[in-house]
């Protein structure tokens, strides 16, 4: 089970065992495999999902994956005892590693070449296989407790292995639990501002805040650029053409209220029984279940709406018959509200049979499959939006009324609406579904020891084997719960 075409020659293979994970002072395997210098954590991991450097927006569920050589995750092989897992993520290329049991692993092997001629196109980057535990006589218990300097990202680990063996056969289960709090961006001096100048850097604060900025087309730049800062008087509300003040610009500071890394629990198991028949047939069956859910504050919503004399609360610094607003919905709303959960599973089993004469065969039959969902809630909604600033007709459909309720007000500081206009506003959420499933089944033959007859029977060991996979992506934004 170990990396085929790796060694010590041309394409040399690293080893990590778990006792290195152990003095590295790493909680998992993957921690220590996203701190090898030949794999770029600029893509597939929860830190780079969360600052927004992943720009693809695929790590829906925080997964950590490997990019060797930074070719992406789809050109890293990721394999577990040998065989191929389900992806995650949005477009299913993504091999979450999280999901291991750390308290099973035997060992990691990484091969840093590219190896598509043995493995496919999918292995441009490398190949990292980890491997379990196969065997196992007696108990093992791990706990292990870690904390930050500063801050709520505490985390709680705990492990059991049970396993016995017996004359030609054994069985082992493994268990793992797994907890780490939130860190919130506010708890380090370098990510509580959007403003780097401090630090040597530059400000990337917006002008989508609270209080608010009136847009205005500017011909020089070909863009809507703010044209006046609104500047609430002592009620709060902007409410006369001189609190606004033209050629000033609010900004807000969007990491506030954000999380640094998310608060993460993960179960997962493994278990493994094996079978000799004779001296000539070796069996085995094992299983793998994770199941790993998420929370984390993102950037609160924000938007660029317009409003006309059909609200009453409508004033124009220019004279111009609507007002084009940037707004932020971070003091009335909160940060947005991310949750998801990850489930994955395996199911496999191996026969190897020898069959004299220096031959054998080897046969696998598995299934794999990754189930995720994420929810994003505390969203603004801009059907809502626009029927709560009376741009748009009331919609008998829903609960909500202008003339019951009110009108949305965007020139105050954050506290200018009520919570009955608040709650319709932002009602809005995205639900994600994604699932892949993996069908493997391979059979292989070849000679043991070195002799002429030494060829498989097959060009490649994956020649005769053949995977299914399916990615089903369900994406629903609902506008109103009634629709949801």
């Amino acid at each position: 089970m170990s990396i085929r075409g790796g060694g010590s020659g041309a394409s040399p293979v690293t080893t990590m065992t778990r006792a290195d994970v152990d003095r590295s002072g790493y909680a998992t395997a993957a921690e220590a495999l996203a701190a090898m210098p030949s794999n770029f954590a600029g893509m597939a991991t929860e830190q780079s999902a969360l600052s927004g450097a992943d720009t693809s927006g695929a790590n829906a569920v925080l997964a950590t994956g490997v990019d060797l050589r930074a070719l992406g995750t789809d050109a890293t092989l990721v394999l577990v005892n040998g065989r191929r897992i389900a992806g995650s993520g949005l477009n299913g290329d993504i091999g979450d590693i999280s999901s291991m049991p750390n308290v099973a692993l035997d060992r990691v092997e990484v091969l840093t070449d590219g190896a598509s001629a043995l493995y496919g196109s999918d292995a441009v980057g490398g190949v990292v296989n980890i491997l379990l535990k196969q065997r196992y006589d007696g108990a093992e218990t791990r706990l292990r407790f870690g904390s930050v300097t500063s801050g709520g990202a505490r985390e709680t680990q705990l492990g059991q292995t049970l396993g016995t063996n017996w004359t030609g056969g054994g069985i082992l289960a493994a268990y793992e639990y797994y907890h780490r709090g939130a860190l919130a961006s506010a708890d380090r001096a370098f990510a509580r501002s959007a403003d780097s100048t401090p630090f040597g850097g530059t400000d990337h604060r917006y002008y989508l805040s609270a209080p608010g900025n009136i847009l205005a087309f500017d011909p020089v730049t070909g863009a809507y650029e703010p044209a006046y800062a609104i500047r609430p008087g002592p009620s709060g509300i902007a409410t006369t053409v001189g609190d606004f003040v033209a050629g000033a610009t609010n900004l807000e500071n969007f990491r506030e209220g954000t999380d640094l890394t998310a608060t993460q629990t993960r179960h997962s198991g493994y278990a493994r029984l094996y079978q000799g028949v004779g001296d000539s047939v070796h069996l085995a069956l094992d299983a793998r279940y994770s199941r790993r859910h998420y929370a984390v504050a993102g950037v609160a919503s924000s938007t660029v709406g317009e409003i006309t004399a059909a609200n009453p609360y409508f004033v124009s610094p220019d004279g111009a018959p609507y007002d084009l607003f940037a707004y932020s919905f971070y003091p009335e709303l909160g940060p947005t509200r991310d949750t998801g959960t990850a489930e994955a599973m395996t199911y496999g089993a191996s026969a190897d049979v020898d069959l004299g004469a220096h031959w054998q065969i080897r046969s696998y039959a598995g299934f794999a499959q990754e189930r995720d969902t994420s929810r994003a809630d505390h969203l603004v909604d801009s059907a809502s939006l626009s029927e709560a600033l009376g741009t748009t007709p009331d919609d008998p459909l829903t609960p909500f009324s202008t003339a019951a309720d009110g009108y949305f007000n965007p020139y105050g500081a954050g506290g200018a609406n009520s919570r009955a206009i608040l709650d319709f506003v932002g009602n809005g959420f995205t639900l994600t579904h994604t699932r892949v499933a993996t069908v493997t089944m391979s059979i292989a033959g070849s000679a043991m020891r070195s002799s002429p007859l030494a060829y498989p029977f097959v060009p490649k060991a994956l020649a005769a084997s053949s995977a299914v996979s399916r990615l089903l992506v369900a994406i629903a934004a609902s506008d109103r719960p009634a629709s949801a």
